[in-house]
């Protein structure tokens, strides 16, 4: 499985490729430098492209998870500018 952030920096839209995704239902958390859930979603199974769209989120650093119901997948940053 492999994952890729388009525009990693970012403004306002960043998009996450999934590519070789797992059969099963993905999440998608982010968080912000203190640890607190800023953003969640859940897809389904066979989604490929997801995307997170900061909204009213600050400008700053972004840590986030990508999971399954039974594991975790990623984990890694990105950057809101």
């Amino acid at each position: 499985m492999c994952l890729r952030w388009r525009t990693n920096p970012f403004e306002q839209i960043v998009t996450l490729v999934v590519s070789g995704a797992p059969h099963a239902r993905l999440y998608l958390e982010v968080f912000d430098l203190m640890g607190q859930r800023v953003g969640y979603s859940q897809h389904p199974k066979g989604i490929h492209t997801l995307v997170f769209d900061r909204q009213s989120l600050p400008d700053g650093v972004y840590f986030y998870r990508l999971s399954t119901p039974c594991q975790v997948l990623y984990t890694g940053r990105v950057i809101a500018q």
